[in-house]
Formats: C-alpha cells, structure tokens, sequence
C-alpha cells in the first residue's frame, strides 16, 4: 500500500480524494462503510485501487475483531486512530507478500456477503408467507 491518512470525519466535510469511513465508537469500529456515520473516521488514500485494497483489510479485520483490542477501555469504547493506523499497515505489509491470495479472499468474502444478503431477503419473504398463512385461518 501507498500511504494513507486515517482522521476523524467532520460532518459537513467533502473530500476530492478516494475515500472511505470507518465507524470509530462502539463494538463496530473498524468496521468501513461508503458513508459516514456518527462519530467515525474518514480513511483518505491516493487512488481507487488503493481504496479498494484498504476497504477490504479493513472489513477483513473488522470480521476477525482485530480491532476490539485497540479500544480504549472507557464507557463507550473509542478506536484509538494511532493503533488503528498501525495494525492496518502491519496487515497491508503481510498482505503485499500475497496478494494472489488475498485477492482471493477478497472475492470468496463478496460472494459470501451476496449470499447472505439473498437468504437474508429468503427469511424476510418467508415471514411474510407465515404471517399471511395464519391471518388466513381467521377468515
């Protein structure tokens, strides 16, 4: 990875650069989304590429809840940005000595989230087919 600045995202600030949030309070953090979100951090890199790569590490460590161990210890856990930005490029640097597999990885997880999102829509429709089954006996 090239470099990349990870800072605390300003509510109305717009950003020219490829960019990426991660949430930064609570039991999520770590976890980077399209889109801010209340009290979360703004993950600015040089390029598409690079923002793609870095989205993935993220979401990998994220699931993996490596970053529960970097959360100050207060009522509401905060990431500590430092710790973040270090355990993030500790992983690109493992990452850069394969990223064949990495890479393939990153397509076994985009397929597994498709997934879960179709069965997720199955459930959904299947409660729906349950509710109107029952109202129907009290016809």
């Amino acid at each position: 990875m090239d470099t990349f600045q990870i800072q605390p995202h300003q509510k109305n600030a717009s950003y020219t650069q490829p960019h990426f949030f991660i949430q930064s309070k609570g039991y999520n953090s770590g976890k980077p989304t399209s889109y801010p979100v209340n009290d979360c951090l703004v993950v600015l890199v040089n390029d598409e590429l690079e923002k793609g790569m870095l989205f993935w590490t993220c979401f990998s460590l994220w699931k993996a809840k490596e970053f529960i161990p970097l959360l100050d210890q207060s009522p509401m856990p905060i990431l500590k940005i430092d710790e973040a930005i270090e355990l993030i490029d500790m992983t690109c640097l493992h990452l850069a000595h394969y990223p064949e597999k990495f890479l393939s990885q990153i397509r076994e997880m985009k397929e597994l989230i498709k997934t879960e999102k179709l069965l997720s829509t199955q459930l959904q429709l299947i409660k729906k087919i349950k509710r109107g089954t029952a109202r129907k006996s009290f016809r």
